[in-house]
């Protein structure tokens, strides 16, 4: 059974606080939630997945 398609939003679909672009058009970012939100504005919320950061030490720099 399908679930039912949920419409192309400017709030995060779980906390309602606004959302930013991440990377382009149609990829979006909470960064309460962090979630990252895929959608169009045809076809609606795509996918939502969590948002992968990616730290360096400050060794790995070449910190002190």
């Amino acid at each position: 059974m399908n679930e039912p398609k949920q419409p192309y939003t400017e709030t995060c679909p779980q906390c309602k606080g606004e959302i930013t672009i991440l990377y382009s058009w149609g990829v979006w970012s909470c960064d309460v939630c962090k979630i990252k939100i895929h959608q169009r504005k045809a076809e609606g919320i795509l996918k939502v997945e969590p948002l992968a950061f990616f730290r360096i030490d400050p060794m790995e720099r070449g910190g002190r």
